[in-house]
């Protein structure tokens, strides 16, 4: 039984295959933060530059992960005609916002989960700062071991 609508409560999820969420897809977003790079990209004029994960805590003993996006303000592109042949070109427009213009780099602080999201969505690496990586990490070491039955 079809769902009357994608993501109807009740129904069974709908799973795309590649060739339809390239060509038959309306939104072809794997995760809400394609959409957000996507908003980031045409609507912000920026660039995702890098995604970071940090120790927000004041506390010393205290790990309270949080996220920060850095962002580079992009110009407007604009198609100019030099000797017959036509070329792109970025234009420092400001787009209405005073004081801020292209190349200019902003540091947005967000939650954890939004920055790896944001990431993966960008596919660019998630810096993390040295001393949170090893408060994180966790050696697993695998050995014979009884199967447990549920």
């Amino acid at each position: 039984n079809a769902p009357p609508y994608r993501g109807a409560m009740g129904y069974a999820p709908q799973i795309d295959t590649k060739d339809e969420i390239e060509r038959k897809s309306l939104l072809p977003y794997r995760s809400p933060y394609d959409l957000l790079k996507e908003i980031i990209e045409e609507q912000f004029q920026a660039t995702v530059l890098s995604c970071v994960l940090e120790n927000s805590s004041l506390f010393p003993e205290t790990l309270v992960l949080e996220g920060a996006v850095v962002l580079q303000r992009r110009g407007k592109k604009r198609k100019v005609t030099i000797g017959g042949e036509e070329i792109e070109m970025e234009d420092d427009d400001t787009f209405g916002n005073d004081n801020v213009g292209m190349g200019d780099t902003f540091i947005v602080e967000c939650a954890g989960e939004e920055a790896v999201g944001l990431a993966l969505a960008a596919g660019i690496p998630i810096s993390v700062e040295r001393k949170v990586w090893r408060e994180v990490s966790t050696r697993v070491r695998l050995g014979k071991g009884k199967a447990v039955e549920g």
